[in-house]
């Protein structure tokens, strides 16, 4: 079925450590935050890659791709509608990973 609103796609990072049941920041489930990992995610495409162990095999993996941003903002400092939205955002990232 297809839904009535659009997601925005999180970045590798906040997907491996939601995966992994690690703790993240707020601000990587927000719009922007989610906007610039597609931006980056487009021109770093064929760049820099690494090795990574997936079930026993050795796998190349874009190497940004697992790297916290340095333009993090704490929670505290959102602004409300951001913090809103990376809430609500969160916790549709959270239910698709089944937690």
């Amino acid at each position: 079925s297809v839904s009535d609103t659009l997601t925005h796609q999180p970045s590798q990072y906040t997907i491996h450590k939601l995966k992994s049941f690690e703790y993240i920041k707020l601000w990587y489930s927000s719009l922007n935050r989610c906007r610039e990992a597609a931006d980056k995610a487009k021109s770093l495409a064929d760049s820099t890659f690494g090795f990574m162990k997936v079930n026993n095999f050795v796998a190349l993996k874009a190497i940004a791709s697992f790297r916290p941003s340095h333009k993090v903002i704490q929670g505290h400092g959102l602004e409300w509608c951001q913090f809103n939205m990376a809430k609500n955002s969160f916790l549709v990232y959270i239910n698709k990973l089944n937690w």
